[in-house]
């Protein structure tokens, strides 16, 4: 029995074909497949091409794939699992084929089983949970207007916003004003103000202060070290307004995103508000979660 599990919840697709025990057969990468963003038809062609070139690297044919799950970062929702299945299968017409989401993918695959919650903070921030009875939710992920608390963008706005509030005399001093100053090669107000808005919001590149506030909280900046505890809150409410609401307290628990990926004060105070001792890490990637969540299709 071979299964295939596609991850397309980053700027990637990853595809990966398997054997019943989880042994890669083949893996394959491609570029973004969002339909929110390319659109339906063009991310349909690219999830088929890597798809197609799986196969071949593993010296199967399509009709040897016995069943595929699929989890597509703007094609999570209901509506989008009609058009999953069909997408997939022009490509696989004899497979199974499971509609699934990039968070699904990345909870079984951080965790080995279809259970849990999982914490994901990187540009954004959100959380996702299946219960022991198999009810899903999902928190947060409402974007950098109207959510993403505790996330990259939240902790970079949070930056730039204070060293406006120094350079007016309404904030303490920190290192949090000199240095971010010399990251964004700014020496005003006016120049922070330019910066953030000189092709409209930026929010990668504000999301890519996260890693500078992190490491002054590290060097002591007591300033710092308040803005990375209430990120770490904000992530730890998403966790427990999930583990609540599915009854899931003594469920599994992954980190993913960026920001959680390694260890830094983040992580550290993150895991105090948790009570967890050991920063979990992921048993397999997304793409073999697909494949696991394929598997469970029979």
């Amino acid at each position: 029995m071979a299964l295939l599990g596609i991850d397309g919840g980053g700027s990637h697709v990853r595809v990966v074909v398997t054997d019943a025990q989880m042994n890669v057969l083949a893996q394959t990468t491609g570029d973004n497949v969002n339909p929110s963003s390319i659109g339906r038809e063009e991310s349909g062609a690219r999830v088929r091409a890597a798809v197609r070139q799986a196969i071949s690297d593993a010296n199967l044919t399509p009709g040897d794939i016995t069943a595929a799950a699929a989890g597509i970062a703007g094609a999570a929702d209901d509506h989008s699992a009609d058009w999953v299945r069909d997408m997939l299968q022009i490509v696989l017409p004899t497979a199974r084929i499971v509609p699934s989401s990039d968070f699904e993918i990345a909870l079984v695959g951080a965790v080995g089983e279809r259970k849990g919650v999982i914490v994901i903070a990187g540009t954004g921030s959100a959380a996702f949970g299946v219960s022991v009875d198999g009810r899903k939710l999902r928190q947060g992920g409402f974007g950098y207007l109207l959510g993403d608390e505790g996330s990259g963008y939240w902790m970079g706005r949070e930056v730039l916003a204070h060293a406006l509030r120094e350079l007016d005399g309404r904030a303490g001093k920190s290192q949090i004003t000199p240095r971010v100053l010399k990251e964004i090669g700014a020496a005003t107000a006016g120049d922070i103000i330019a910066w953030t808005y000189r092709q409209g919001v930026q929010v990668r590149a504000i999301a890519a202060l996260a890693p500078l506030l992190i490491q002054i909280s590290e060097e002591g900046d007591r300033v710092a070290q308040g803005y990375v505890a209430r990120a770490a809150s904000e992530l730890a409410n998403l966790v427990r307004s999930i583990q609540a609401r599915l009854d899931l307290k003594d469920g599994p628990i992954a980190f993913a995103g960026g920001l959680l990926e390694t260890d830094n004060r983040l992580v550290e105070v993150l895991m105090r508000r948790l009570h967890i001792e050991e920063r979990p890490r992921p048993l397999y990637p997304p793409a073999i979660g697909a494949a696991m969540l394929a598997a469970q299709a029979f």
